[in-house]
């Protein structure tokens, strides 16, 4: 070998070596940034429970805070069990920020529950009629609690037996998906003798309130106990609807999955107090879970209401409307306007489903005040027609657009009756629309009578313009070159 070529040859294993040493950092680098990443809050569960090497205080883990679990009796109460805690090292639990301690009552979900637990959704007040009580005008009613969560409403206990109104503790089992359980403090079991039997407290609240005023309670009972049982079946469809809990027993009572608990207008408690009432509009609210004392997979749906107009004097209820957060469950007569609670966007009601208002007209003081968990359960009816008969599609933001054909209007299999007419002053005020794309595809199209064209810079054209459209009504537009 020439001095030349051994000369190459050591360029070439020089080069090789520190290639390789670079490679050797760059991946020295990338684990240390792994492990370092792997003591980041981020890489615990959002709901765990921890505690640190040494110490026996013990953190609940939720959202990258760790939350104290302030006492013994607390992590008694919440049914935690020692073997669900994980030690980590001192330095790891030290870096994560501090969040609110937990209590005895605190709603602790842990990891492998949420899709286990009730969720429980008051209906509308049923059976409504007045009575006289003490001599004193009264406002009864039955009201119904439904479970549609992925798991039963249990609670247990072993009360004393008793012949007065007393109190016991009672407990909501918990059940986690890996097979574990766990019995946490929630209310209590009251022996309610002109019942005769055991009732579960704070499961129900009733308000009454006027319509046109955020608030103002002029008749509550807020803590209104329940003797828990599948009454009735409110939804077979689901899986889990058996029936596990007919009747209610001192150490047992619950509320299975697709069931309803039912409490009647002639039972005692089952009333508010509207003596002397001012004839006007009024909202009957029905809470489940009032205090939140029972663990469910969400709080937000816990109210209906029932707006009625009310003269008590002379026995008139006259029922306006019904809001059930529930599809399907809500009614108000055709043009009522509802307007959600968060964000005041407004509706028009048509055949119990929902119409964007007009665009552009402030909507802050118009109709009928709801939840957002009610308002999302309204079918959109997205269907109107001028005095021509001729029919427009509106898209969730209000924007209208004709129909290319009638295959287009016939593919979705539309109600004709649904089609909601109004004045040619209203529709007006619909924007028209100008772009479609087909489900599925991010292409955006510009409309042009039964025409359509590529849209190459889409940068100023919001989504709230487009009308997302299925296959049959895509192809009832002729394609046509920039």
């Amino acid at each position: 070998m020439t001095p030349s070529k051994i000369e190459r040859v050591k360029a070439k294993y020089i080069v090789r070596f520190v290639l390789g040493l670079v490679v050797s950092v760059i991946l020295i680098n990338n684990l240390a940034e792994v492990l370092s990443n792997s003591r980041n809050k981020s890489f615990y569960p959002t709901a765990d429970l921890v505690r640190a090497i040494g110490d026996t205080r013990v953190y609940y883990l939720e959202e990258g805070k760790k939350r104290w679990v302030e006492s013994f009796e607390s992590f008694q109460a919440q049914g935690f069990s020692w073997d669900a805690v994980r030690t980590i090292a001192p330095e790891e639990l030290m870096s994560l920020p501090e969040g609110d301690k937990i209590t005895s009552a605190s709603p602790v979900i842990l990891a492998g529950e949420e899709t286990r637990l009730p969720d429980l959704v008051p209906l509308s007040a049923e059976e409504i009629q007045y009575d006289t009580l003490n001599g004193r005008k009264i406002l009864r009613f039955t009201s119904v609690f439904l479970n549609q969560g992925g798991g039963f409403l249990e609670v247990a206990a072993k009360p004393l037996t008793l012949s007065t109104d007393a109190l016991k503790e009672v407990f909501q089992r918990v059940v986690n998906t890996n097979g574990t359980e766990r019995l946490r403090l929630t209310g209590y079991f009251l022996w309610h003798a002109m019942h005769g039997h055991y009732h579960v407290t704070n499961v129900m609240g009733y308000m009454l309130e006027p319509a046109d005023s955020k608030g103002t309670v002029i008749s509550a009972k807020e803590k209104v106990s329940f003797c828990l049982r599948d009454d009735r079946i409110e939804n077979s469809s689901v899986s889990a609807a058996t029936r596990t809990f007919s009747t209610c027993t001192s150490t047992r009572q619950g509320v299975s999955v697709g069931w309803a608990d039912v409490y009647s207008y002639s039972l005692p408690d089952q009333y508010l107090d509207v003596h002397g009432l001012t004839p006007a509009t009024y909202r009957l609210l029905l809470d489940s879970n009032p205090k939140g004392s029972i663990l469910e997979n969400r709080l937000d749906n816990n109210r209906s209401i029932v707006i009625a107009y009310m003269d008590p004097a002379n026995n008139i209820f006259n029922v306006l409307g019904k809001a059930v957060p529930l599809p399907g469950f809500s009614s108000f007569p055709d043009g009522t306007t509802i307007r959600s609670q968060s964000d005041n966007v407004a509706y028009v009601m048509f055949h119990n489903k929902k119409r964007l208002f007009p665009p552009g007209i402030s909507t802050t003081t118009r109709g009928i005040v709801l939840p957002n968990s009610i308002i999302e359960t309204i079918f959109t009816n997205n269907l109107i027609k001028n005095s021509n008969g001729v029919i427009y599609a509106l898209n969730d933001k209000g924007y209208r657009r004709l129909f290319p054909s009638p295959d287009a209007y016939n593919s979705y299999g539309f109600n004709f009756a649904d089609i909601a007419l109004i004045s040619e002053h209203e529709l007006v005020l619909y924007p028209e629309a100008k772009y479609i794309r087909q489900t599925g595809s991010d292409i955006i199209y510009e409309i042009s009578g039964n025409t359509k064209k590529i849209v190459n810079n889409i940068s100023a054209i919001s989504p709230d313009m487009v009308h997302v459209i299925n296959i049959i009504d895509f192809n009832s537009y002729t394609t046509v070159d920039n």
